[in-house]
């Protein structure tokens, strides 16, 4: 059985710093902000999810912006990477270790001028580490691409959604009700279809 046709239409269109909303007849003008791209995309494929990471480059490429982590490596996609994994962290307190017995050697022949090269390598390594260290010595971690996506594209949504509601309040309850925000968005008009008696 074929699902029903949703309530009402949306539909929004650019125009330069104009967008039109259609919905159930009416017409809005809004002005533009990125979360309204981001809405005519999840609306235009009703149902289907997009990641947020893929909102964020689209947006990129029809901006005609570079992406910015442009020549580094791929973001693996979980919610945090660490500032230095564990091979970098050995490394670095390897490095301490011998700056110490140098240091203690310089000093033991009293060669000043060696002495505070290493003690300036010494502390710009433990800053580096410790930096990198949060409480009781864990890692710490920075939001990867897929999260940072994931915040923005949310808060662009709400914020559209928002400020749609503020000029077609039955288009803006609709989309709060039909958009879904995560790491996938989607748009799903069947979800606000008034609940039939049985």
């Amino acid at each position: 059985m074929p699902s029903p046709a949703p309530p009402c239409a949306s539909e929004g269109r650019h125009a330069g710093e104009l967008w039109t909303l259609r919905f159930d007849g009416r017409q809005s003008s809004l002005p533009d902000v990125v979360g309204l791209h981001y809405l005519a995309t999840l609306v235009a494929a009703p149902g289907r999810e997009v990641s947020a990471l893929d909102l964020v480059r689209m947006r990129g490429a029809h901006s005609g912006r570079r992406p910015a982590r442009e020549g580094l490596p791929e973001d693996r996609g979980g919610p945090v990477d660490e500032v230095l994994d564990a091979p970098a962290r050995a490394a670095y307190r390897a490095r301490l270790a011998e700056l110490a017995a140098d240091l203690d050697e310089a000093e033991r022949w009293n060669d000043a001028e060696r002495a505070a090269r290493l003690r300036a390598e010494r502390d710009f390594v433990a800053h580096e580490l410790g930096a990198a260290l949060g409480k009781g010595g864990r890692p710490r971690t920075l939001a990867t691409d897929a999260e940072r996506a994931r915040i923005s594209v949310t808060r662009a949504l709400r914020a559209a959604i928002d400020r749609i509601g503020r000029v077609d309040t039955a288009a803006g309850a609709h989309l709060a009700v039909a958009v879904r925000t995560g790491a996938l968005c989607s748009y799903h008009p069947e979800r606000t279809e008034p609940a039939r008696p049985r």
